[in-house]
């Protein structure tokens, strides 16, 4: 079993290639052994450090998921990492520059802030019945158990478990508590997911990143894009500038068509050539 000055040396080094299941393993022996010499402070420690190995993992798996064009697959990795630094962010500052998990929030949001998802679904339910992760007792109102969701016991994060709950309706918002929720169209004939998204400016930053630890920055401007590239536009068809209003009342009479337009400023570029490069859609 490895100290956990090797280990932290390993995180604080992190790449694709790091072995994440023996280093997991080994943390989770030293938090038991925390855990049994009662030392609640140093089982606490362990979990904090052993937190900080998950997000660098589930942030390299949206990385590959990115390499594979797995759009999907890589934003539920990002929202994992999001929750998974929440969890942390009350418990742990020591570690956060060390492990690169500040980058990590960053680039985290930087890269959703390049999804094209707006709309997601919302279900609204009714908690019937909950437990606690901890010491497994029911709870409500009338009767707590005495631990804090968000506090750490004996190494472990404390939250709630519903084990009964009543669906009452389904909503469409555009700021969810869950953002995998994403709403996509469906197959009329096969009932399958039909995933409808222009995923260009995604696609176009992964093909320019050499590794997820490689900084990159991108500003949003707009600018006019030629009309033509829109078709044939009539009065009072909605504008393609996303504002909602009639062509007519919009953007008919400029020179072009108002778009987003991303500026990518690569800060460690394998070739030198795409240190500063646009994309408009």
């Amino acid at each position: 079993m490895r100290d956990l000055v090797k280990i932290s040396r390993d995180l604080s080094s992190p790449s694709l290639q790091t072995d994440y299941d023996p280093i997991l393993a080994d943390l989770s022996l030293h938090k038991t052994n925390a855990v049994r010499a009662g030392d609640e402070a140093e089982a606490k420690r362990i979990w904090c450090i052993e937190h900080a190995a998950e997000v660098q993992q589930l942030y390299h798996q949206a990385y590959r998921f990115l390499q594979a064009s797995q759009f999907y697959d890589a934003w539920r990795k990002l929202e994992q990492v999001e929750l998974g630094l929440n969890r942390l962010r009350r418990h742990d500052t020591e570690h956060w520059s060390s492990f690169y998990l500040n980058f990590i929030d960053s680039k985290t949001k930087a890269i959703q802030g390049l999804y094209p998802y707006k709309i997601f679904m919302s279900p609204e339910f009714v908690e019937l019945q909950k437990k606690c992760n901890i010491c497994e007792r029911p709870i409500s109102i009338r009767n707590p158990c005495g631990h804090k969701v968000g506090e750490i016991y004996n190494g472990e994060y404390c939250f709630r478990i519903v084990t009964d709950f009543e669906v009452v309706g389904m909503a469409f918002v555009e700021s969810p508590v869950q953002k995998y929720s994403v709403a996509f169209m469906a197959d009329p004939k096969t009932g399958g997911m039909v995933d409808q998204y222009n995923y260009s400016t995604v696609k176009y930053l992964y093909d320019r990143w050499p590794s997820p630890y490689h900084d990159w920055q991108v500003e949003w401007t707009k600018s006019l894009h030629p009309k033509h590239l829109f078709g044939t536009l009539r009065r009072n068809e909605k504008c393609p500038c996303d504002s909602g209003k009639k062509y007519k009342n919009c953007c008919m009479n400029l020179n072009g068509i108002i778009r987003p337009h991303a500026v990518f400023d690569f800060k460690y570029p394998i070739n030198p050539s795409l240190q500063r490069v646009e994309l408009s859609y």
